[in-house]
C-alpha cells in the first residue's frame, strides 16, 4: 500500500503476491481478494498486462479470487482490447465497485496508461497518422483532436514516443504524427567484457554469502545434535 502511491510498481507486485500465496485451507481471505484486485491494476499500470498468479498459489484458491474479483479482469481483458468504447464502458460500469473497493485512484491511472499504449502501439502499424485519426483510435473523446494532440506532444518531449508532429501537407491544418525509426543501441566489445566481469564479481560476492551460511549453520546446535 505504501510502494503504490510512490508508483514503485515493481516492490508493489513483489508484496501483494506475499499476500497472494498466503496458505488458505478450504476458502480463501478477504485479504487475498483485496490484494489480488490491485495485483492486476497494478500489472496493467506496470507492464500493460495482467501478471501471472505466482506459481505457488492453489489452484483452487486462485479460481475462488478470480471468481470474487471478475469484475477486475473484465476491466483487464477490456484494457488489453485497444478498443477506447469498450475501455470507457467497462470503467463507468464498474465506477461503484472501485470507489467500495478503494481503487478508483488507480483505475484512473489506468485511463492515461491505456492511452499512452495505444498511441505507441499505432507506430507498429503506421508510418504517419493525422492527429483526427489518432484520437479516432485512441482518445476516449474522438472528437478532442486538440487535446490528442497536446498529449502527444507531451509523450513525445516525455521520452515516451518516438516520433514527430508536423504540419499537414494539404490545406488541413491538423498536424500529422509521424513515427520515427527505432535507434539501434549497439554495445562495443570492451563494454560487454566490462558488463561480464562485473556481474562476475557480483556472483563470487554471492557464493561467498552462501558458503558463509553454510558455516554458520553447521556450528548452530541443532545442526550438530541432527
Amino acid at each position: 500500500m505504501v510502494y503504490i502511491p510512490l508508483r514503485e510498481w515493481e516492490k508493489a507486485l513483489f508484496f501483494l503476491e506475499v499476500c497472494l500465496v498466503i496458505p488458505a485451507s478450504n476458502t480463501v481471505s478477504y485479504i487475498q481478494i483485496e490484494a489480488y484486485r490491485k495485483f492486476v491494476l497494478v500489472g496493467l499500470l506496470h507492464n500493460n498486462r495482467i501478471p501471472k498468479a505466482p506459481k505457488t498459489i492453489h489452484p483452487s484458491a486462485i479460481k475462488n479470487i478470480r471468481a470474487v474479483a471478475k469484475a477486475y479482469d473484465c476491466l483487464a481483458d477490456a484494457f488489453k482490447s485497444n478498443d477506447p468504447e469498450r475501455f470507457r464502458a467497462e470503467v463507468a460500469e464498474g465506477q461503484s465497485l472501485w470507489a467500495q473497493d478503494c481503487n478508483t485512484g488507480l483505475v484512473l491511472q489506468l485511463f492515461d496508461s491505456f492511452r499512452k499504449y495505444a498511441v505507441i502501439r499505432l507506430g507498429r502499424t503506421f508510418i504517419a497518422l493525422s492527429i483526427a485519426e489518432v484520437a479516432k483510435r485512441t482518445s476516449i473523446d474522438p472528437s478532442d483532436v486538440k487535446g490528442t494532440a497536446a498529449y502527444v506532444a507531451s509523450l513525445i518531449s516525455q521520452g515516451e514516443l518516438n516520433a514527430e508532429l508536423t504540419a499537414s501537407s494539404g490545406s488541413d491544418p491538423t498536424p500529422v504524427l509521424r513515427f520515427l525509426p527505432s535507434a539501434a543501441t549497439t554495445k562495443s566489445e570492451a563494454y560487454l567484457q566490462q558488463e561480464l566481469a562485473a556481474q562476475t564479481g557480483e556472483l563470487h560476492n554471492i557464493l561467498k554469502h552462501i558458503s558463509d551460511n553454510d558455516h554458520r549453520l553447521e556450528i548452530t546446535k541443532e545442526y550438530i545434535g541432527f
